[in-house]
C-alpha cells in the first residue's frame, strides 16, 4: 500500500457519533484517551463542563486513538448571529502523534463544517502555534459565557480569553473584534 493509500485509509476510519448515541465502550474509551492526554482531566467523566453535541473519533481496530469533542451552537459576534462548531478535548494517543492525526481530524471537521454552512470553528488553545498551522487565528474579543463549576451554574462571565481563543473561518464571513457571546458555556 502506498503512502497516499494509507492516508485515504486513515481518513475513512473517522467516525462522527452523536453524544446521545455513544456506547458504554466508546464512553470508556474516550475517558481513557482523555486521561492519557490530559493529566488533570476529571477521572469520572468523558466531558469537562458540559457534554458536546457529537464526537469525531479515530480508531485503530476497536481502540480509540484520536478524539475531538464538538459543540454545535449559534453564537453572537457583535450584532451578527453565527453558526459554529466549538472544538474541545482535541487529543491523540502518543503512539500516533507523529502521523499528523489531529491535523487530519481538524481538516475533516473543516470540510464537514463547510458542507453544512458552519461559519467558524472555534477553540481555546493552550498551545496556539499548533492550531495556527491548521488555519486558526488567535483573537482577543471580549467574551460572555455561562460559568459552570461542579455541575452548577455560577452566573455569567465577561472578559477576554487571553489563553488562546482561536477561530477558523469556514466561508466568506470575516471575524470582527466585537464582543462574542457564547450563548452558553465554553465548550
Amino acid at each position: 500500500m502506498g503512502r497516499l493509500d494509507a492516508v485515504h485509509k486513515m481518513e475513512k476510519t473517522f467516525e462522527i457519533i452523536n453524544e446521545y448515541e455513544l456506547s458504554l465502550t466508546d464512553q470508556q474509551g474516550i475517558g481513557q484517551i482523555l486521561g492519557e492526554c490530559f493529566s488533570t482531566y476529571p477521572k469520572d467523566r468523558n466531558h469537562f463542563k458540559q457534554v458536546p453535541s457529537f464526537r469525531l473519533i479515530y480508531r485503530n481496530g476497536s481502540k480509540i486513538q484520536g478524539h475531538i469533542a464538538i459543540t454545535f451552537r449559534w453564537m453572537h459576534l457583535g450584532q451578527q448571529t453565527i453558526k459554529v462548531f466549538g472544538l474541545s478535548d482535541i487529543c491523540v494517543v502518543s503512539s500516533v502523534r507523529t502521523k499528523k492525526l489531529a491535523t487530519k481530524m481538524v481538516a475533516h471537521l473543516t470540510k464537514l463544517g463547510a458542507q453544512q454552512g458552519i461559519d467558524f470553528l472555534i477553540l481555546i488553545a493552550w498551545k496556539p502555534e499548533i492550531y495556527q498551522s491548521m488555519g486558526f487565528k488567535k483573537v482577543s474579543n471580549r467574551c460572555r459565557w455561562l460559568l459552570i463549576h461542579n455541575d452548577q451554574s455560577l452566573g455569567i462571565a465577561q472578559r477576554s480569553i487571553e489563553e488562546g481563543l482561536m477561530v477558523k473561518s469556514m466561508g466568506t464571513m470575516d471575524w470582527s473584534n466585537e464582543a462574542l457571546d457564547f450563548l452558553g458555556p465554553i465548550f
